[in-house]
């Protein structure tokens, strides 16, 4: 069994498969095509699972978290949609490059602290390098701090960086002569330094091996030769080198320039917990890029690695292609459509109108609607009669006056032919425009054939299961799978649970290839209900989901994630403070981490409300968005997509902001101050952290009275209502008694009152 198989060059392939054909041994080959492939020439394992197909696991087991498994799926399928799901699980972490290495850093230390098996992730070997001696560097102090002496001895690796007794290193040479405690050492095996003892080529190091359930093996030696030569510092590793790992948690470091199965392995390595440290820019750069665009950059950038075999017939493919074939006929017959419009036009119209149709910016459009017209089996010829009947007196653009007309002659809708040599009006005679619209054809069978072989989800959905034996039904099902094939190929959709997307307006060839496809999935029923819906109708359907998500259950994704952000932050403090030896500053930032972390856990259930609530009206909230669409396509503007009004919200951001500031000013000046001054100090720290008040309390409500009062209409003996902010403090209920009654709510003298 091949294990991580996409990774396996295509020498290595011949070599295990002639091994295999030798001993009539049988290989079996598991990977996932979507992640990381050879260094070298690969792509091996996507064209036998192309070829021959493959079975496929459609359950995914690694993560504790249930959304952590959806967002693996998204993040494999290039979805950008799920960077906002990380976002509001706190999983996000920008910063400038040293900034993010320092985060990425502190933040593994306090999971191996606290006993957890986690991972750093870097893209490049320099990367990887320097968090390396970072990590140690970390290590080290807190090792001192924590009274341990590790001796004088040091050793240089291959690396570059320096490894001292307690230190972690990577074997990177497999060597059958060492024996690691009953097994000789392997590449990427992790060692722990023991003790380094000896001199000149008898030095020696002292080490245990890792084992795959966490623990270590009895102590084994190693010449020093080999670290200095074939062994690193084993704290961070690389995208390649992590792929076949699984820890508890992993923080991987994002740089611009990923692709997207490169952020995929490096966001998936965690059972628990996956941290993206995203770099945004150099620290003495001005202008740092956003998080969602080095994300969003990196989800829309596959590798695109194949076998030779598969370019090759990309290659031969293209040739071919629907879209290289309609380009290719609407190059043929552009000049002979637009000078067989322009005969009709001059021989209906007047001198002086047709030099100004001629000339006419609007012209272009007029043929693109009459092309579509005739695409969908209308005469030309009459319909040319028909808008050229009235005069054009007055008309300050010809070409716009006769749209119009064609716009309300309401054409009716009829179903396309069979194949694009009966369609297209220029195919009809023999010559380069019918020899196009057969191979068009020719392709469409083709395609058709192809998706029989191995049906996607997004036809089976609408098509079913094709007939096994060969027949009339399974003639149709062909045909059908044949014209949607080829309409998505035209449109370069290759999503396997998108039919054939949205219809493309502005060519007509494609709108046609489309129109197609629709009649064969039997969607054009639907396509022509909205577009046949009136302006009240759409009006109607995108209220309909405004009001509905003004009822929703509140987003709270956002706050949980700003709390489990400032909780991580307050981690990495507790974490630095402790190498530092200031454990009482440490204990209250882990503290107040908690209490944000509880936070977040509480708005879990509101969010988790909000998720299904989302789910519930998905159909309602496709629905407003065509009727959204349609309206945009008439030129009439349409309110947007609602995104429901927290009043809580802003006060709850900015009460964040405020207490991140704080804590980052106390932070700083704990730092600043020597060891005299944080002990005179201490017991006010500790006394600020106790009652440092809730991230999430409510302001005050602004002294709105008197104002309110002014605005309200004098009432003789009566005391009028004082109209409050809205805010968590309800509102004390009013005085309706008499005036004299009710001394405290009398309202205050106007100024003219007072004047007076």
């Amino acid at each position: 069994m091949l294990d991580e198989a996409s990774q396996v060059s295509t020498a290595d392939w011949l070599h295990l498969a002639d091994a295999a054909a030798r001993t009539g041994a049988r290989l079996i080959a598991v990977g996932d095509e979507y992640q990381l492939g050879a260094i070298g020439a690969g792509g091996m394992f996507s064209l036998l699972a192309e070829r021959h197909g493959a079975t496929e696991l459609h359950e995914v087991h690694r993560f504790s978290n249930e959304w952590e498994k959806q967002a693996s799926l998204a993040l494999r399928d290039g979805d950008t949609g799920v960077i906002a799901d990380y976002q509001a699980q706190g999983r996000v972490f920008p910063a400038a490059e040293d900034q993010a290495m320092r985060n990425a850093v502190l933040d593994w230390a306090a999971d191996i602290g606290a006993g957890r098996d986690a991972l750093i992730i870097a893209q490049t070997e320099a990367q990887v390098t320097e968090l390396n001696r970072q990590a140690a560097e970390h290590l080290a102090t807190k090792r001192e701090a924590a009274g341990l002496n590790p001796g004088p001895e040091r050793i240089r690796l291959a690396d570059g960086n320096v490894a001292q007794a307690g230190d972690w290193i990577q074997a990177r040479l497999n060597e059958h002569l060492i024996s690691a405690d009953g097994q000789w050492l392997a590449n990427r095996d992790i060692l722990q330094v023991g003790r380094i003892y000896g001199y000149g080529e008898h030095r020696q190091v002292e080490a245990r091996r890792r084992l795959p359930d966490g623990t270590w093996s009895k102590p084994f030696t190693i010449p020093a030769a080999y670290a200095q030569q074939s062994a690193t510092l084993g704290y961070a590793a690389t995208v390649y080198a992590a792929q076949g790992r699984t820890a508890d948690t992993a923080h991987a470091l994002i740089t611009s320039g990923m692709s997207r199965e490169t952020l995929y392995v490096a966001a998936t390595r965690g059972r628990f917990e996956n941290r993206l440290h995203v770099v945004t820019g150099q620290a003495d750069s001005p202008s740092q890029a956003r998080p969602e665009a080095v994300l969003g950059q990196a989800l829309a950038t596959p590798a695109s690695e194949h076998a030779a075999t598969t370019e090759m017939d990309a290659a031969l493919d293209h040739a071919d292609h629907p879209a290289r074939l309609i380009y290719l006929y609407q190059q043929i017959t552009a000049a002979q459509r637009a000078a067989e419009l322009d005969t009709a036009f001059a021989a209906r119209l007047t001198r002086d109108d047709y030099a100004r149709y001629h000339t006419d910016p609007a012209r272009p459009t007029l043929h693109h609607a009459l092309r579509e017209a005739q695409l969908a089996g209308h005469d030309t010829t009459a319909i040319v009669e028909a808008i050229t009947t009235d005069a054009m007196t007055g008309a300050r653009s010809v070409a716009a006056v006769l749209h119009g007309r064609l716009q309300r002659l309401n054409l009716p809708q009829r179903p396309p032919p069979a194949t694009w040599a009966s369609q297209l009006p220029e195919a009809r005679a023999d010559g380069p425009a019918r020899d196009t619209a057969e191979a068009m054809d020719a392709r469409t069978r083709a395609i058709g054939e192809q998706i029989a072989a191995r049906p996607q989800p997004w036809i089976l959905d609408r098509l079913g299961v094709p007939a096994a034996q060969p027949g009339p039904l399974r003639e149709d099902w062909i045909s059908r799978a044949g014209q949607a094939g080829y309409a998505r190929q035209a449109a370069g959709i290759t999503d396997p649970d998108v039919a054939i997307g949205a219809r493309p307006e502005s060519d007509p060839e494609r709108a046609a290839a489309w129109d197609r496809a629709a009649q064969a999935l039997n969607l054009h029923e639907d396509e022509r209900g909205v577009r046949a819906a009136s302006r009240a109708q759409l009006e109607r359907q995108v209220r309909a989901y405004a009001q509905a998500a003004e009822a929703a259950p509140p987003d709270m994704g956002r706050q949980a994630g700003q709390h489990r952000t400032l909780a991580a932050e307050l981690i990495r403090q507790a974490e630095q403070a402790q190498a530092e030896q200031r454990h009482q500053d440490a204990a209250d930032s882990r503290a107040a981490a908690a209490e944000h972390a509880g936070q977040a856990d509480s708005l879990t259930p509101a969010q988790e409300a909000r998720t299904w609530w989302e789910r519930d009206h998905e159909p309602q909230r496709q629905v407003a968005r065509d009727a959204r669409a349609e309206l945009h396509r008439r030129g009439i503007s349409s309110e947007p997509e609602p995104r429901q009004h927290d009043p809580s919200a802003a006060e709850e951001t900015a009460a964040a902001k405020e207490e991140a500031g704080s804590l980052a000013a106390w932070w700083q000046a704990v730092r600043n101050r020597g060891p005299d001054h944080r002990s005179r100090h201490r017991h006010r720290t500790r006394k600020r952290h106790r009652h440092r008040p809730a991230m999430a309390a409510r302001a005050k409500p602004a002294r709105t009275h008197g104002n309110a009062q002014r605005r309200a209409p004098h009432r003789p003996g009566m005391v009028a209502a004082a109209r409050y902010p809205r805010s968590g403090r309800r509102p004390r209920r009013p005085c309706m008694a008499r005036a004299d009654q009710c001394r405290s709510d009398r309202p205050r003298p106007s100024r003219k009152s007072r004047t007076t």
